[in-house]
């Protein structure tokens, strides 16, 4: 949301603002910044949900004219479910969602029932296939394989490479206002070598990779704790108790087969499926798919019973959803409608990036400038400062980049800014060795009488006026003594 309200004010991705993340997501905030124009932190956030709902909704109306019953059933499950991995919020794995399942919808058509796509469905397959990419990393092997079977699949491979170009550059089109791609290449090279590849070698990669692609199966070795941890285990059963009754009736094997190493691939971060929140909102992707899939075979096992076909499969149907829902009762529906003061929850979840704002803002003048580290960049839309750097956030990971790591130390030396937020407790050695002899020059202010993570520049400091040294008081502030 931060790169986006940055765009929106002209700067590039990737050029003006670091990240180690696809463009898609970034670019969308950048347009709704644009757009909307939202002036206030809490209008930023209630906007960019928003646009989630209205982006959901747009999906919910294509899957139920493409795929009809079995459409509907999925997205009324996944809205449920979806809140418990964040997929409410604005996020690159809550975007991706309905795109991702549309292909796999698309492949099962292809290849089970073997009904070739129509022009509208072409369209928009290859649409989401390159979607998919531009709003996860680690989803570009995913599109790249459901591409090669795609020109296998389908006779016209001329008309599916010159549709894909177009569509291809029509993405280009639209991200060059506001994307590097020179520098784009030179950001993901440097968090694939400093930060994916040594983060892989160090959990082990034939372990990680066994995890991705054997999960459905791994998922069993251990009985997970917590309501929602009981209800992916419960979704796995399915999926292998339906995935085994169609392999053993020996037709589609190899797309039986090439599904299930299609789900390997979306879940090639292997989090753990039972958590929840910030713990396991990487797995959203794997957990829809296999959602979708359940729904599919099931649909497949139930039509291979040859007597009282519609009847049986509007039971089984009920009684799918009768189990999801009661699995999920005690969790699921009474969270996602219970009552909640917005305000309040705003308040506690958002207040001291106000507070921080607010004080910046109460401290600067025109020229100062912030830098926030590691994380926490809604304080640079409160405090509405321009950015230090083009380092928006800085993992530890980017510190052991040896380019990036002395790319800001000189920036920092040479040009330091005005106001630093620094989170102690969240850097690791690498940053520290850096960025704490920088900071010896700056005062650490002090909130309700206990040092905080806001630092301000020495000199800075010693020609505030009477006014802006009272006005810390109001948002429990003060000048060390």
């Amino acid at each position: 949301m931060i790169a986006g309200h940055y765009l929106a004010q002209g700067e590039k991705l990737y050029l003006d603002i670091f990240s180690h993340k696809q463009p898609m997501p970034a670019v969308f905030s950048g347009l709704i910044n644009k757009i909307l124009k939202p002036n206030s932190l809490f209008l930023l956030i209630k906007r960019h949900r928003e646009a989630v709902f209205f982006y959901s909704l747009c999906w919910w109306l294509i899957f139920l004219l493409d795929f009809g019953w079995t459409g509907l059933i999925f997205t009324v499950m996944i809205e449920f479910s979806k809140r418990f991995l964040l997929g409410d919020l604005f996020l690159g794995e809550s975007l991706v969602i309905y795109p991702l399942v549309y292909v796999l919808g698309c492949l099962w058509g292809m290849g089970w029932l073997e009904l070739p796509l129509n022009r509208w469905q072409q369209i928009l397959f290859l649409f989401s296939l390159i979607l998919i990419p531009s709003q996860l990393f680690a989803l570009i092997p995913f599109s790249a394989i459901v591409f090669f079977y795609l020109l296998l699949k389908e006779k016209q491979k001329n008309k599916i490479i010159c549709l894909s170009l177009l569509i291809f550059t029509f993405f280009l089109l639209i991200f060059s206002p506001f994307v590097s791609y020179q520098d784009y290449f030179f950001n993901t090279k440097a968090a694939i070598s400093t930060h994916y590849l040594k983060d892989t070698v160090n959990k082990g990669f034939y372990q990680q990779f066994l995890l991705s692609f054997l999960r459905p199966v791994t998922v069993f070795l251990s009985f997970p704790k917590g309501n929602f941890g009981r209800f992916v285990w419960i979704l796995n059963g399915l999926y292998f108790l339906t995935f085994c009754y169609l392999f053993l009736k020996k037709k589609k094997k190899k797309f039986l087969i090439f599904t299930f190493f299609l789900l390997g691939t979306i879940s090639l971060r292997p989090e753990q499926p039972s958590a929840t929140f910030y713990g396991g909102f990487h797995i959203f992707p794997w957990l829809a798919c296999l959602i979708f899939l359940i729904i599919l075979q099931m649909k497949r096992v139930i039509l291979k019973w040859k007597k009282g076909k519609k009847k049986v499969l509007v039971i089984l149907s009920i009684c799918f959803l009768a189990l999801f829902f009661l699995c999920s009762s005690n969790f699921l529906i009474k969270d996602y409608f219970r009552q909640t003061d917005r305000q309040g929850e705003f308040w506690i979840n958002f207040s001291r990036f106000l507070g921080l704002g607010r004080v910046i803002k109460t401290l600067s003048v025109e020229g100062d400038r912030l830098i926030v580290i590691p994380i926490e960049q809604l304080i640079y839309f409160e405090s509405e400062l321009p950015h230090q750097n083009r380092f928006l956030y800085t993992y530890e990971w980017i510190f052991r980049n040896e380019k990036l790591r002395r790319e800001i130390k000189e920036d920092l030396e040479t040009n330091p800014p005005a106001f630093v937020y620094y989170d102690y407790a969240s850097v690791g050695d690498d940053a520290k060795e850096v960025l704490d002899p920088i900071f010896t020059d700056y005062l650490q202010l002090r909130q309700n009488d206990l040092p905080s993570n806001l630092l301000i520049r020495k000199d800075k400091a010693s020609n505030l006026e009477d006014w802006q040294i009272q006005g810390l008081a109001r948002f429990g502030f003060s000048l060390p003594k």
